[in-house]
Order: structure tokens, then sequence, then C-alpha cells
């Protein structure tokens, strides 16, 4: 009688790596701007469009890390992808009216500041605004209003 062949051990099927989010993308893009890595950011940006091309926070922030990067013409594509695809984004309307007063656009910077403020009007004086890092409507209205002063 021959010895038993050994049986193989049973396969552990390998640690499936973590399904990605689109959420997930957008607080690490976050987080890597936030401590200063802005290339970790745009990468955590990209992967997350992959995932949901059509959310305009994502857009939002590839256009703010494209602005810090000094890439102003695809921060300002951005920033209007993000308000393509949420027409009343505030923070969206005036970044890209700061962006655009920073490239010597003056009109079209006025009007995005315009409306940015006209949409925070419209909004309780307390209310939080969407990817605003804590601004409340009141606080965008009175910024906006001080930019379009000095323009």
């Amino acid at each position: 009688m021959t010895p038993a062949a050994a049986t193989p051990a049973a396969a552990t099927p390998a640690a499936a790596p973590p399904v990605a989010s689109w959420q997930a993308e957008l607080a690490a893009a976050r987080d890597r701007a936030d401590a200063g890595d802005l290339e970790g950011a745009l990468q955590a940006c990209r992967a997350g469009l992959l995932l949901q091309p059509t959310e305009p926070a994502l857009h939002y922030y590839d256009g703010l890390i494209r602005r810090a990067l000094g890439q102003p013409r695809e921060a300002a594509q951005a920033f209007r992808r993000a308000l393509y695809l949420q027409g009343d984004f505030a923070m969206a309307h005036y970044q890209l009216g700061l962006l655009l007063l920073d490239e010597g656009e003056r009109a079209a910077g006025r009007r995005a500041l315009t409306v940015a403020a006209r949409i925070a009007q419209g909004r309780p004086a307390g209310a939080l605004l969407e990817e605003g890092d804590g601004m409340t409507a009141a606080a965008l209205r009175d910024l906006a209003r001080l930019q379009l002063d000095a323009a």
C-alpha cells in the first residue's frame, strides 16, 4: 500500500480589494488636499469621477485642486462641469468667480459672484452650504459682495 497522497490544503480565497466608492474617493481627495498632497488629491478625484462622473462635488474639488496646482483653465472647466450638473451650487459659482477675476475676466467673474450671492440670499442666513467647509449662506453672501465691491 502506498502512502496516501497529501491532500492539498483548502485554498483560502484571496481577500478581494475593497470596492471603492465615489464617496470614499471624495473623502480621500479632501483629506489629501488638506494635507498638502495635491497630486494625491487629484488622483482621488479622478478615481471618484470614474466611478460617478455626474457627481458635482467631485468636479468642484477637481476645480479647487487644479486651481491650487496652477491650472486655471482646467479649474474653470471643472467648476463649469459642476455647475452644469447642479446649477445652484453656490460654492462652485463663488470659486469660479474668484478664478475668473484672478484671470482678468472681470465681467464673467462678477457674473459668477453675483449668482453665488443670489443663491446664498435665497437660503436661510445660518444654512450651511454644500462643500462650504462650514460656511453659512450669510457668510458667502457677504464675501461675494466684498469681492464684487473690490472688483
